[in-house]
């Protein structure tokens, strides 16, 4: 496998490991805050990868 491929296969299992994590911590987030600010900062910490 080409090294290309290979990092391709890590970020992937990144990714799914990220959006894991982010469904986690908004299900155990809804009982406690609302909906609005939960999907304000979602949407806030997104940008991040975007900047780099």
């Amino acid at each position: 496998m080409p090294s290309s491929n290979r990092t391709g296969s890590y970020y992937m299992l990144l990714s799914v490991i990220c959006f894991s994590m982010m469904d986690i911590l908004v299900k155990l987030t809804t009982k406690d805050y609302p909906i609005g600010e939960i999907a304000f900062f979602r949407g806030l910490f997104g940008l991040i990868p975007i900047f780099f």
